[in-house]
């Protein structure tokens, strides 16, 4: 039996140092770094790391998710402000996934989506991250692979 293989553009966890986590606070990133942040399906980027990412990394008000100045939003919210439905969240991490796999020069920081104003557990945020790597290559997930330019929090390993 041969060793699955890890697919182009991912890197196993065990792979990493713990210097390729996110950092619990992130005040400066260089240009080709992204603050990956959780926000409302309104794009109010009020509280929390939404607000860091507007103040500090240049967040368009409007932008429920994607790439916007040098932050990517990450719907955790709905327009009601109650949590978006499990699946969501999950799509919104897959799409998260192959933005990444598809800008390889551009370093993501993760960080903790979900887990303070949103009130999503933890526990239920990584599994959803892990299922949505599970949708894109059964081999990362079985590898506990994530794209090698993203970076995310310890907790979600």
């Amino acid at each position: 039996m041969t060793a699955l293989q890890i697919p182009k553009g991912w890197q196993r966890l065990t792979d990493r140092t713990d210097e390729a986590y996110t950092p619990e606070r992130i005040s400066v990133l260089r240009e080709d770094e992204i603050f990956v942040f959780g926000s409302n399906l309104l794009g109010h980027h009020m509280g929390g790391a939404a607000r860091t990412a507007r103040r500090v990394f240049n967040a368009e008000m409007g932008v429920a998710e994607g790439l916007t100045g040098q932050a990517y939003a990450l719907s955790t919210l709905g327009e009601d402000m109650r949590q978006v439905a499990p699946e969501a969240l999950r799509a919104s991490l897959g799409r998260l996934l192959r933005f990444a796999l598809e800008h390889p020069k551009l370093t993501f920081y993760l960080t903790e989506v979900g887990c303070g104003i949103a009130g999503w557990p933890m526990e239920t945020v990584r599994d959803l991250l892990w299922e949505a790597v599970r949708e894109l290559s059964e081999e990362a997930y079985e590898q506990r692979a994530v794209p090698a330019n993203l970076l995310i929090p310890k907790r979600f390993s």
